[in-house]
């Protein structure tokens, strides 16, 4: 850390000796990168055609082609703690994060940038769009966690702010594209590079997708989720994503209830899952209109492209079974279990057997820290720059590291503080350097992941991980460790076998967690402790 506040004390001499001399609009040089970040919700690690998957996704795979795919990239297992460090480049804080803080939109406007915020907002962070309007977008259009795909009224949308209305077809997905690209018209003429985040609320639920989209996938899941757990599996193997030694994780279906099944449930079921396909097929379709219009502008070959998911499939529903649930009111709103499936009047979650299945080949999914809640795709693509187009990176990236990354494209340095504030430093690291081959050099690098409503909880440090599902009663709580390199679908629980090693990895866990907040012994909640009622952060040492 003593490394880290000498760098960062550099850095801020050097911001303030630039600062006087920051270009002026009008003076920008208008060949510095544009930077396009594609963020989906609640997709699982294989489900992309790239990563191994059934589901079309023709634009994505062509990005996946001319760029870099990570194999090893890790978010938080909940939404919003993800949306919040990609932000941010820090760790998330339950609590007080906007305190200790900046955006990457407010340091690129810094630097001449315009920037763009499309889609969903999620957290304390930038809990709506009206916080997003004072966070250093320029332009900004969406609504926050939750709704529907087809009544924008359920969650108020806002462009710029204020509230937007329509009386036109909606289809959140497609409308927060018209806008991305409304964004970009309004670019076209200007020498600024541009930054959009364009965070689609898809495929969260509520299920919600287009007829035509959901027909193509209509029949393609009667084998169930277990038939394509193995097809994935084997694709991921034969594409070089996965170690081929590894052993796929035990279903969710163990017991094969998908057999048990009558014909109409079957059917039922994979009706659902066809439109869970139909949602991020919907998605391909709409970065196709994205990619197409940047290089109608002329700025694709320059223009930094990432796509991620923010977390692991997610495995609500009903809470008998493994199987999709209804859901009758949500956020005051009415909805028919009898109605079509996919359609406005419904309201169903993907289950636990299908998001299983999304987080294919890896143990567990959204909410948990075993690796399918944390581990995603990730994208990268800048013409030009990836030494081999198509390849595969194995190294250990994670969601901290967007931030860092996106500062060295656009030449831009972090501060120690902003309007008075003191901005904690960032903790990730750029991975510009592995678009070129290069391999990372620190080997036992750290990461800690939390949920704490779940109060799951892991930390990774080089090739051991260590994780549990409750970390309510520390000591006393049931760790798991794994090797990672050699295990990563966590199969082979080695805290027995090596209880010096997880006692070493409790230890360091405790070392990084207390070096960067003050918890309470990692209670249920995970709340920092506090003086009269009030947060107090920890002093960094």
């Amino acid at each position: 850390m003593k490394i880290l506040e000498a760098l960062g004390k550099v850095g801020l001499l050097v911001w303030f000796a630039l600062a006087g001399s920051l270009p002026q609009a009008n003076a920008v040089d208008g060949k510095r990168p544009n930077i396009l970040n594609i963020l989906v919700d609640d997709m699982g690690y294989s489900d992309l055609g790239c990563y191994g998957g059934e589901i079309k996704t023709p634009n994505i795979d062509s990005l996946a082609k001319g760029g870099l795919r990570f194999s090893s990239y890790r978010t938080y297992p909940k939404c919003f703690p993800t949306r919040n460090s990609i932000l941010s480049g820090i760790e998330s804080d339950p609590i007080n994060f906007q305190e200790d803080a900046m955006t990457i939109a407010e340091l690129l406007k810094m630097k001449g940038y315009r920037t763009y915020f499309v889609g969903k907002t999620h957290g304390n962070f930038l809990p709506d769009l009206q916080a997003v309007a004072r966070r250093g977008f320029d332009r900004s259009f969406g609504n926050e966690a939750g709704g529907s795909f087809f009544n924008h009224k359920v969650k108020q949308c806002y462009l710029d702010g204020k509230e937007w209305h329509t009386d036109k077809p909606f289809y959140k997905t497609d409308v927060q594209t018209d806008f991305a690209l409304e964004f970009l018209d309004s670019y076209k003429e200007s020498r600024k590079p541009f930054f959009l985040h364009l965070a689609y609320h898809a495929p969260h639920y509520p299920l919600h997708a287009k007829p035509e989209d959901i027909a193509k996938y209509r029949g393609k899941y009667l084998q169930g989720p277990n038939h394509f757990r193995k097809t994935r599996f084997a694709k991921l193997k034969e594409l070089g994503l996965i170690n081929p030694e590894w052993k796929l994780s035990p279903s969710s279906d163990d017991n094969n209830e998908w057999e048990k099944l009558s014909a109409e449930d079957k059917n039922k079921y994979d009706h659902l899952m066809a439109v869970y396909a139909a949602m991020i097929d919907n998605v391909d379709q709409n970065i196709g209109r994205v990619m197409t219009k940047l290089k109608e502008m002329g700025c694709f070959e320059n223009t930094l492209i990432t796509f991620s998911s923010d977390n692991g499939a997610c495995p609500e529903g009903s809470p008998f079974n493994i199987w999709s649930s209804h859901t009758n009111q949500r956020f005051g709103v009415s909805y028919d279990e009898t109605a079509e499936i996919g359609s406005a009047k419904s309201h169903w979650k993907l289950g636990e057997a299908w998001a299983n299945m999304s987080s294919t080949p890896f143990r567990m999914y959204k909410n948990y820290c075993h690796e399918g809640g944390l581990s995603s795709p990730l994208i990268v693509h800048w013409s030009g720059k990836v030494d081999e187009p198509g390849s595969i990176s194995h190294e250990f990236v994670s969601v901290y590291d967007f931030m860092p990354s996106w500062l060295e494209v656009a030449k831009a340095e972090y501060p120690m503080s902003f309007e008075g504030r003191k901005i904690e430093p960032l903790v990730g690291e750029s991975f510009l350097p592995l678009l070129n081959g290069g391999v990372a050099e620190d080997k036992e690098r750290t990461a800690l992941f939390w949920y704490k409503s779940k109060s799951t909880v892991c930390f990774i440090k080089g090739k051991w991980k260590i994780v549990t599902l409750d970390c309510s009663k520390f000591e006393n709580s049931k760790w798991e460790l794994y090797d990672i390199i050699e295990d990563r679908t966590e199969q082979n629980d080695l805290s027995a076998k090596n209880s010096e090693k997880l006692s070493e990895m409790k230890k360091a866990l405790v070392e990084s967690f207390s070096d960067h907040e003050a918890y309470d012994s990692f209670t249920k909640q995970f709340v920092k402790k506090s003086k009269k009622g009030k947060t107090k952060k920890k002093t960094k040492k």
